[in-house]
């Protein structure tokens, strides 16, 4: 039997409702779980190396920062990257300020396990510039000579002083302190996925493959 056209408008527009609840309600994290609120400064997107999240599924480096500027609320944060290669590799790790491009850091690492790696930089005696936005990068090679490297990322942070001791990480989130909200998953969850973790790293468009653990 052949549909009027009021009635196919009519089914349309019931589709296309449906589909948009359906995708808004996809978007939020299930009830119960932190909600991070990115905070309202700079770029829409301050970070490189990714693409989608089907092809950021298979890169082996991914750093653990949001598309935006996350902020801390620590002069010397914890970074917190990715490495899914196995075998013998070469980290190099850049820290600079973003007004002028000082270096504040420059680092070769060892890596030889995948899993999330950390990089506390108070083991170098850095802290940040309040207020002032900063890039640090990863690049990864499996060349042992340091020619070039295969893989890069990069993201921003932004130290934010403020009086957080007692704060959750669910509290972090929403203020915007991504990346003291993450060191608190990580660091008091044994390293390993939790909802909560999850649903930060979702809302941060981070994608990490299932298993990734916290090295020690």
């Amino acid at each position: 039997m052949k549909q009027r056209p009021a009635q196919c408008m009519t089914q349309c527009l019931i589709w296309l409702a449906c589909g948009s609840f359906w995708f808004s309600a996809a978007a939020l994290p299930a009830e119960g779980l932190l909600i991070y609120k990115p905070p309202a400064v700079g770029a829409p997107s301050a970070r490189s190396g990714g693409g989608t999240r089907a092809l950021m599924a298979d890169l082996p480096l991914r750093l653990l920062t949001p598309t935006g500027i996350g902020w801390t609320s620590r002069a010397s944060p914890i970074l917190y990257w990715y490495s899914g290669k196995t075998g013998d590799q070469v980290a190099e790790i850049a820290l600079i300020r973003q007004d002028d491009n000082q270096t504040l850091l420059e680092k070769t690492l060892s890596v030889q396990r995948p899993g999330i790696q950390r990089i506390r930089l108070g083991d170098y005696g850095l802290s940040l510039p309040a207020g002032t936005v900063c890039r640090w990068s990863m690049a990864l090679t499996a060349d042992r000579s340091g020619s070039s490297s295969d893989w890069f990322a990069d993201g921003a942070i932004l130290y934010q002083p403020s009086d957080t001791a007692t704060m959750s990480a669910a509290e972090f989130a929403e203020k915007g302190y991504w990346y003291d909200a993450l060191a608190k998953l990580l660091e008091n969850g044994a390293g390993g996925f939790s909802d909560q973790l999850e649903a930060l790293l979702e809302q941060g468009g981070v994608a990490l493959p299932p298993g990734a653990m916290l090295l020690n």
